[in-house]
């Protein structure tokens, strides 16, 4: 959702952190805000900080601390 828009793998999740697989580069340190699609379709909405990011190939694969949940997005937030 932010600080940018794109579609993620998760790699690796816990209940404290997730390890992600995208596109776009994230710096350490930024506060990502997430929606997260469960394999049961279910979604979850979580604020995570940034705490290590590396290119492996052509995407970037980010290490991400879950600080919060927050509320769901709606499109009149655009």
């Amino acid at each position: 959702m932010s600080p940018i828009q794109g579609i993620a793998s998760a790699l690796n999740v816990s209940g404290t952190g997730i390890q992600l697989s995208l596109d776009d580069w994230l710096s350490a340190g930024k506060l990502c805000d997430l929606r997260i699609t469960t394999h049961t379709g279910r979604m979850i909405y979580k604020r995570a900080r940034v705490i290590w990011t590396r290119r492996v190939g052509e995407r970037c694969v980010s290490g991400l601390e879950v600080v919060g949940s927050i509320a769901p997005h709606t499109p009149d937030d655009d």
